[in-house]
């Protein structure tokens, strides 16, 4: 992702928008950087999208069903035992991930390394909630605390070398500065990524088993796609109340026992309570 520098309004004249944050004009009264969505917000979304393809299906079905009849006395009752079979899965699916996001245990075995559908129910989420006055960000900010409590079950690592810490350019000095020294106590190699295309370009280089990624919801959203099932992310979302790009901070506390937990270390922390 190609970093781009805003001339507009005085609100976003001061600092350097990535592509997520173009159309931003600035205006702080109707901006919210603080955002703290639950996970309920994209699983009931995600029940709801489900629901209506259902029905949208089996509508169709039934409309067809007198022509697939004329094609083949078998194929109609062939047709809904497959659209039985396909919509059933899905829904022992989306049952086994609720389970596993509520009581922070792993009803989907293997196949939680699979995000391809989770993935797939977002963009549609997004696009809804869009329509229905909820924001990107927002719905964004639920679907990672979701991500987070599924992929929490295949990041566990022995090693500091092998986790990498993708850090935003426009993270608060200070914040920075602490995220860095906790990352070099625990031998953590933590790079500031200014795109998608450089983020890329460090985890091709570094090939981490893991990684942790510190961001706007936008770019968490846009990584986790790019990079799951191939790699789990956990990601931290940050705060801006300045706007995006900059003077964004995180909880370091949070931040550390994240680190710990993906690390097999004591902490109380658990991924599945964010």
């Amino acid at each position: 992702m190609k970093e781009a520098k805003n001339t507009g309004e005085d609100g976003v004249n001061d600092r350097r928008l990535g592509d997520e944050w173009l159309e931003w004009e600035g205006n702080l009264s109707n901006y919210n950087g603080m955002i703290d969505e639950g996970k309920r917000t994209f699983l009931i979304f995600t029940f709801g999208i489900y629901f209506l393809l259902l029905i949208g299906s089996f509508l169709f079905l039934y409309l067809i069903y007198p022509r697939l009849y004329q094609l083949a006395e078998w194929l109609p009752k062939a047709a809904l035992t497959a659209l039985i079979a396909f919509f059933g899965l899905i829904m022992i699916w989306l049952v086994l991930t609720v389970m596993t996001v509520i009581m922070g245990r792993n009803f989907l075995l293997w196949f939680v390394r699979k995000s391809y559908l989770i993935n797939l129910f977002f963009r549609i989420s997004a696009r809804l909630g869009e329509k229905l006055g909820i924001s990107r960000d927002r719905m964004g900010n639920s679907f990672i605390k979701v991500s987070n409590a599924l992929q929490k079950f295949i990041c566990r690592i022995s090693r500091g070398e092998n986790l990498l810490i993708l850090l935003p350019r426009c993270l608060e000095k200070d914040v920075r500065k602490k995220v860095q020294e906790i990352c070099a106590k625990y031998n953590c190699k933590a790079f500031i990524a200014s795109g998608g295309d450089v983020a890329r370009k460090i985890i091709k280089e570094m090939k981490p088993v893991a990684i942790i990624g510190i961001a706007c919801e936008r770019d968490l959203v846009s990584g986790i796609e790019d990079t799951t099932p191939k790699i789990p992310v956990i990601g931290i979302e940050n705060k801006r109340p300045e706007g995006p790009c900059k003077n964004t901070f995180i909880d370091v506390e949070l931040f550390e026992r994240t680190l710990m937990s993906l690390l097999n270390r004591k902490s109380d922390l658990s991924l599945q309570g964010r």
